[in-house]
């Protein structure tokens, strides 16, 4: 599936507009009834994290952060899709996995970021 259609139906689940502030979304563990994607934080949550979060713009092809560096961050994407991976020293690249709107990323292990993040599209990220 191309990415424009993965964003497309990531986006389809947006906030209504007045809404402001980072999002984190996710499915129950047990989402026997189908219910979907549903908002993790408050709206006083949002607007918290808001303030303290920098919000910055990133052109397609931009790494985040590489692997191996300190990990002074974490991030949620508000618009655009990203990449996370693992370079080799074969010269080979292993996709840990494809971000999107409302995903958390940048968790570490020792203080340092264990994959390389890219954006694949222009993104809009919360740095928090």
């Amino acid at each position: 599936m191309a990415v424009t259609k993965l964003l497309e139906r990531h986006s389809a689940h947006d906030p209504p507009h007045g809404r402001s502030g980072p999002s984190l979304r996710g499915i129950p563990f047990r989402d026997l009834a189908g219910a979907g994607l549903l908002e993790l934080l408050s709206d006083t949550q949002r607007q918290h994290l808001a303030r303290v979060a920098t919000r910055r713009h990133y052109p397609a092809r931009t790494v985040i952060y590489r692997a191996g560096g300190v990990a002074d961050a974490v991030f949620i994407i508000e618009q655009g899709a990203l990449k996370s991976f693992r370079d080799f020293p074969s010269g080979r690249c292993r996709i840990a996995a494809f971000l999107f709107p409302h995903d958390l990323f940048g968790l570490a292990a020792a203080g340092r970021y264990v994959n390389t993040t890219q954006a694949m599209t222009p993104a809009t990220v919360y740095r928090l």
